[in-house]
């Protein structure tokens, strides 16, 4: 019982200083925000801020996993149980659009590839998101809905185009005007993915040939 306590207290923390600092981060920019104000904002100690995370940029990696969380969250929040695959990433996308368009988004967005680096950024991006989009482009590609040799490359590029779509929108001066622009053209981009019904055939005939390495 004194132990579960104790890890609901550290995880409680954990939680206040993260929240904490992806406020401030966003109104003021990584540079300008300091350790010292993180704390106050979360009414702990310095000491409760190193026992956790090492330094700032490691605790900034935990307001970039937290904005993630975010992404993948309202993605899915945005998913109907009637659609198809391509129905869901379709409105996946746009929850995913949402959230970087929101002012506790947006200054992070822009500001982690330079904090981080753009191979720990890609990390922690597809930490997140790339398992996801694999398993329903694979699911997709099992129903006929997607017409690809390779499901595992297709999400990786996929991963790249939300990504690239999320920083023009985070960027833009008008977020929400951006976003309905990025929108559409998104959404021309992934309908062209989509396998039409006049090609189904060919995409389980290249599917069957892939199995047996003879035409069908």
């Amino acid at each position: 019982m004194v132990n579960s306590r104790r890890a609901d207290h550290a995880a409680d923390t954990r939680r206040a200083l993260v929240h904490a600092a992806r406020r401030l981060i966003s109104r003021q920019g990584y540079t300008a925000t300091s350790l010292d104000e993180v704390c106050a904002r979360a009414r702990v100690t310095k000491g409760a801020l190193y026992h956790h995370f090492r330094n700032k940029e490691e605790l900034f990696v935990a307001v970039l996993d937290d904005v993630e969380a975010d992404f993948v969250q309202a993605g899915t929040a945005a998913v109907t149980g009637d659609g198809d695959v391509w129905d869901a990433l379709q409105a996946a996308a746009t929850g995913f659009l949402e959230i970087c368009s929101r002012d506790d988004t947006r200054r992070i967005v822009v500001e982690a590839p330079a904090v981080l680096g753009w191979e720990r950024c890609r990390d922690t991006e597809h930490r997140h998101a790339l398992s996801l989009l694999r398993a329903a482009l694979e699911q997709g590609t099992s129903q006929g809905l997607v017409d690809t040799d390779n499901p595992a490359t297709l999400a990786q590029l996929l991963v790249a185009l939300f990504n690239e779509a999320g920083m023009i929108v985070a960027q833009s001066p008008d977020p929400n005007v951006a976003r309905e622009h990025v929108a559409r053209e998104l959404d021309r981009v992934m309908s062209g993915l989509r396998t039409q019904p006049t090609t189904l055939g060919r995409a389980a005939a290249r599917r069957g040939t892939s199995r047996t390495g003879v035409s069908q």
